[in-house]
């Protein structure tokens, strides 16, 4: 067995890269995250904040209320197929990738470090295409909208959300934050009013 190492928040075992510890350090956020930033803002400015579920890495053991697979409602779940942390890892700078670990996890990481706020979570029930019935609503901070800009203007000049390495002073993340947006978006129903 690997042995196991700790180092900037990160468990490391083997060629494999956990996250038990915290909130991912911006320093290490590679292509997932940058290009999630910026579908982020897209659905802020086009969808009133409105998040697509099916646009969205989700593994159902981690964040259950917002997994989405090809059927129709939770009575063929076992027959649908999930977009999974595990199956995709997140990926991060320098061509490691982070296990256990999908687009919702990155979300928990952009409220920590005060990039997004959560304005709400609701209970939607359509007729396909997701299994969870969770529907987060999520505005942009003051800081996130410089980040992505950031972002945006190094995709104008032909750079890529891989090569993307933020510049000037990085947010500080709020433990309390991120621990109140574990319990919100692991629960099992994590509706609650806007």
């Amino acid at each position: 067995m690997a042995e196991i190492e700790i180092e900037d928040n990160m468990l490391h075992q083997g060629d494999r890269d956990y996250l038990p510890l915290g909130p991912v350090p911006i320093a290490h956020w590679g292509k997932d995250y940058w290009s999630l930033l910026a579908y982020i803002e897209t659905r802020v400015v086009d969808f009133d904040g409105k998040l697509h579920n099916p646009h969205l890495r989700c593994n159902p053991d981690i964040h259950p209320a917002f997994a989405h697979g090809t059927g129709a409602n939770r009575a063929d779940a076992a027959m649908t197929t999930y977009t999974d942390g595990d199956e995709h890892p997140t990926r991060l700078k320098g061509d490691r990738v982070l296990w256990m670990h999908d687009d919702w996890s990155c979300i928990e990481d952009f409220t920590a470090h005060r990039l997004i706020e959560i304005e709400s979570v609701d209970e939607v029930r359509p007729r396909n295409h997701m299994n969870g019935y969770g529907q987060a609503t999520v505005t942009l901070t003051e800081i996130g909208t410089e980040l992505v800009e950031k972002v945006r203007r190094h995709k104008t000049r032909g750079g890529t959300f891989a090569t993307f390495t933020p510049t000037g002073e990085l947010p500080d993340r709020d433990d309390e934050v991120h621990e109140d947006t574990l319990l919100l978006l692991r629960s099992e129903e994590p509706f609650r009013e806007t």
